[in-house]
C-alpha cells in the first residue's frame, strides 16, 4: 500500500514505477498548461440547495444490503483487473456525497510516468451504476490510493463535499509534476479539479528548478502551493476521513466467496464511515 500523504462531513520525488471560500456557482478552473501534459479543465457541478437526494429504491436498502449488491456485482468493478495480474488495483467503499447510496472506488497507478486511473460505481435501484468522469481516459487522475486519509471540506451552500488528494506525473528522469486535486462526487459524476500545480526540474549542476502555479496559471510560492486547498476552501468546515483500501495483490478478489467479500467491503466502509 502506498501512503505518502495524509477528504466528509461536511470532500514523491523519487523514481516510481508502473483563497477564497469555494465558489457558490458553477466554475471552470484551468489546470496544468505544460505542453508535455494533457490539458485538464474541470466543470464543477451546479450548486444545489442541499445534498443530492437518494433514490427511493436505494434508500430502502440497508448498508449491509448495499454491500451485498457491490459484492454480487464484482464482475463490473473487477473489469479492468486481470486474474493473477501483478498490477495493483485498490478498491474502497465510500459515501462521498453523503446521500445514503454507497459507492465503490477503483484506482490504479501504473507506468513509468506514474499515471493514475480512477473509476466509481454507485449503488442504485438497478444494482451498480458507473459514474461519469470529468476527465478523459487519457488524462491522469488524482493518485487516490496514495492516501489512507484525506481532508474533506463541506459547503453547506452548495451541498458539495470536496476531498483533497494529490497527483504526480513523471516526465522523464529529471522532471516531475505535482498537483493538488479536489475530488467531488455529485449526482452520479466524479469531478477531478486541479487547485494548484508544482513542477520540479532537476538540473545537471545539481540544482532544482521549482515552479508553482495556482488554478488560474499565476505563479505562486511553494508555501502557497502547500496551502492551496486550505486557502481555496477557507471558511468551510473540514475534517479528516479514512479510506479502507483493498489491495488486489494481497486479496484474491476474484475467488473469494460472496460472504467473505461482503465482509471485506463492510470493513472498508466502516473505515470510511468512522468519522
Amino acid at each position: 500500500m502506498k501512503k505518502p500523504l495524509s477528504i466528509l462531513p461536511l470532500l514523491l520525488a523519487g523514481m516510481l514505477c508502473a483563497c477564497t471560500p469555494a465558489p457558490s456557482q458553477s466554475t471552470t478552473l484551468p489546470s496544468f498548461t505544460e505542453t508535455t501534459l494533457p490539458a485538464e479543465t474541470t466543470q464543477l457541478p451546479a450548486e444545489t440547495t442541499q445534498a443530492p437526494a437518494q433514490t427511493p429504491a436505494a434508500g430502502e436498502l440497508t448498508a449491509e444490503e448495499q454491500l451485498q449488491q457491490i459484492a454480487a456485482n464484482r464482475d463490473l468493478w473487477l473489469f479492468d483487473l486481470e486474474p493473477d495480474s501483478a498490477s495493483a488495483w485498490f478498491f474502497a467503499v465510500t459515501d462521498l456525497d453523503h446521500n445514503g447510496q454507497l459507492e465503490l472506488l477503483s484506482t490504479t497507478c501504473q507506468g513509468t510516468g506514474h499515471f493514475s486511473q480512477n473509476r466509481i460505481w454507485e449503488v442504485g435501484a438497478d444494482g451498480l451504476t458507473e459514474g461519469i468522469q470529468s476527465l478523459t481516459m487519457e488524462e491522469s487522475k488524482a493518485d487516490l490510493s496514495f492516501q489512507d486519509e484525506a481532508v474533506c471540506y463541506f459547503d453547506q451552500g452548495t451541498g458539495l463535499y470536496y476531498y483533497i488528494f494529490t497527483d504526480l506525473l513523471k516526465v522523464g528522469a529529471p522532471e516531475y509534476h505535482y498537483s493538488v486535486r479536489s475530488i467531488i462526487f455529485s449526482q452520479g459524476e466524479l469531478f477531478d479539479q486541479t487547485l494548484a500545480t508544482k513542477s520540479e526540474l532537476y538540473q545537471e549542476n545539481g540544482t532544482t528548478e521549482i515552479t508553482c502555479q495556482d488554478a488560474e496559471g499565476n505563479t505562486i510560492s511553494q508555501e502557497a502551493y502547500d496551502s492551496a486547498a486550505a486557502d481555496f476552501y477557507a471558511g468551510l468546515p473540514s475534517h479528516t476521513v479514512s479510506l479502507g483500501w483493498l489491495d488486489s495483490t494481497e486479496v484474491d478478489l476474484f475467488n473469494l466467496d460472496e460472504a467473505a467479500l461482503t465482509q471485506l467491503l463492510s470493513e472498508s466502509y466502516q473505515t470510511f464511515a468512522a468519522e
